[in-house]
C-alpha cells in the first residue's frame, strides 16, 4: 500500500470520518481525536509493514500499536482517572501490557503457519 493509490483514499477516508464525527455528533473532541490518533496509527502500521524498512523500525511501531497507544489513549480520555485507588489503574495497566504482549505473540505465531497451495499441480 506504500505505493498504491488506495493510500491516498484511506487518508482521505481517514479524514471524511473525522469531519463527519464532529459534523454529525456530539461526540467529545478527545474522542474524536483518540479516533485519529488510532487512524493515524494504522496508516503508519500499514506503511511501515508494506516498505521494506529497518526492522528496528517495524518493531518499535509493533510495539508502539499495541502496548503504548492503547495506553496513551485511554491516558488521554482520562480513564486512568476515573479509579478510586491508584492501584486500580497501575493494575489496569499492567493488564493493557500483558494484553498488548499477547496481541504481539500472537501475531509472531501466526507468521510461523504458511499455507502453501501449488495451483498448478491441480491442472
Amino acid at each position: 500500500m506504500s505505493r498504491s493509490p488506495l493510500r491516498l483514499i484511506t487518508l482521505i477516508s481517514f479524514f471524511g470520518i473525522i469531519v463527519l464525527l464532529k459534523l454529525f455528533t456530539n461526540i467529545s473532541w478527545n474522542i474524536i481525536v483518540s479516533i485519529a490518533i488510532i487512524m493515524i496509527f494504522l496508516e503508519v502500521f500499514t506503511f511501515a509493514f508494506e516498505t521494506e524498512g529497518h526492522d528496528l523500525l517495524k518493531i518499535f511501531v509493533i510495539l508502539t500499536s499495541f502496548v503504548g497507544l492503547p495506553i496513551f489513549v485511554l491516558l488521554y480520555l482520562g480513564i486512568f482517572n476515573s479509579f478510586s485507588n491508584p492501584l486500580i489503574s497501575l493494575l489496569f495497566a499492567v493488564f493493557i501490557v500483558i494484553f498488548g504482549a499477547m496481541a504481539i505473540f500472537t501475531i509472531v505465531k501466526l507468521n510461523y503457519v504458511e499455507i502453501e497451495y501449488d495451483w498448478i499441480d491441480e491442472k
